[in-house]
């Protein structure tokens, strides 16, 4: 399974590299960082949705790469166009990466902008691309849970079924609820507190029909709701419960010190793999020069860029745990492809100076030693968190 992902992440972004780049040593340098320089390459010893969406989205990238240069060869020496079914592969990676990751979601509606505007008959193969990825998406999440949505898209409360004004205390309320479970062919079993403050877990004979009961504010007192159960990490023997949870999986309280740590701390992006210290660098510069359709590509890797990480330092603190336990904040992965490709402009312009050329090579020879820190498996802490636990800087508890 993750061999030719793999394959596909390395040739799919090599080749992108090799036809925006001039320079051999830059060439040869970046091709290092594609196979020994990421994070991604520990993912591949084991089962994970990390390699499969960088690996669509390097696809993705090397299309338009290439239909860019076909579509400008064409209008210039009236060579044939681009076949319609690289539209439709296009859509279909871009939609591949978003099923992988719901961040790259963002991504793919900018990847329908970034073709249309390459092409516009190009959108109706790559929206069917997308279509089959959807069909299969929301297909296969409807036969395996009986729902549209994935199971970590059920992590609240359902649709309301009752409302009273009356009553302090669940117990007070427990006709009124019986009655109401009566009309749906269920029997009330018990009442009991959910993890969730200010909601409680109303427990029916059918096991699998749990309702919660939540108290809600108003002027003349308690005002209690009856909703269908939705939150399916909160169930007997769950490791979320908050007793059960360790380490980082606990949550960041603090935004900053969550936005610190993913950046330059333990699970820092650039602590980790300090090659990424040129990617602002290349998204300044991408911005500026190039044809059109590289800095509106840049200009989408931006944007992708800055929505994925507002997503993450805005996610409630049972979510800001850096990616739980993982050789780094993983749920970034799939953007490596594209920064790949941002930084290779900039680096061919500094590898002029043979200052530079030691400086990035001390950054790719940090990001490469991480990298080989976490070969065994890419289900542990990070070297940094690990040390910083040895000197007792860190609770890994």
């Amino acid at each position: 399974v993750n061999l030719p992902l793999l394959a596909l992440f390395f040739y799919a972004t090599t080749d992108s590299i090799e036809r925006i780049c001039r320079g051999d040593w830059v060439r040869r340098l970046l091709a290092i960082a594609v196979c020994f320089g990421t994070m991604l390459l520990p993912f591949a010893v084991s089962l994970n949705n990390h390699l499969p969406a960088a690996a669509a989205t390097a696809a993705a990238m090397w299309i338009y790469i290439f239909a860019a240069e076909t579509l400008d060869d064409s209008f210039s020496d009236g060579h044939k166009g681009v076949s319609p079914w690289w539209w439709f592969a296009a859509g279909l990676a871009a939609a591949f990466a978003a099923a992988n990751e719901l961040p790259a979601l963002s991504m793919l509606v900018l990847w329908g902008l970034l073709f249309f505007m390459l092409h516009r008959p190009a959108i109706v193969p790559f929206t069917a691309g997308v279509v089959v990825v959807a069909i299969g998406f929301f297909g296969t999440n409807w036969m395996a849970h009986d729902s549209l949505r994935p199971p970590y898209a059920h992590r609240g409360n359902g649709a309301v079924v009752a409302e009273w004004d009356s009553g302090d205390e669940p117990s007070e309320l427990q006709s009124e609820i019986a009655s109401t479970l009566s009309g749906m062919g269920l029997e009330l079993q018990d009442i009991v507190a959910s993890d969730e403050p200010q909601r409680w877990i109303v427990r029916s004979s059918d096991d699998r029909a749990w309702m919660a009961l939540l108290q809600q504010s108003s002027p003349s007192g308690p005002r209690w709701q009856l909703a269908h159960w939705d939150d399916w990490y909160e169930y007997d023997g769950s490791y979320w419960r908050p007793e059960n949870l360790r380490g980082v999986d606990r949550g960041e309280p603090s935004r900053w010190v969550y936005v610190a740590n993913m950046t330059i701390g333990h699970h820092g992006i650039f602590s980790l793999t300090p090659i990424w210290l040129l990617v602002p660098l290349g998204l300044f510069a991408g911005l500026g020069f190039g044809p059109p359709d590289f800095r509106r590509l840049v200009l989408a890797i931006l944007l992708a860029t800055a929505a994925c990480a507002v997503f993450y330092v805005a996610r409630p603190e049972i979510d800001r745990n850096y990616g739980g336990v993982s050789v780094c904040f993983r749920w970034l992965l799939w953007l490596a492809p594209l920064w790949l490709l941002v930084i290779a402009p900039a680096v061919d312009r500094l590898s002029r100076t043979r200052g530079y050329r030691i400086a990035i090579s001390a950054l790719l020879a940090v990001s490469v030693f991480s990298v080989s820190t976490a070969l065994q498996s890419p289900w542990q802490q990070p070297w940094i968190y690990q040390f910083w636990a040895f000197l007792g800087w860190i609770d890994p508890s």
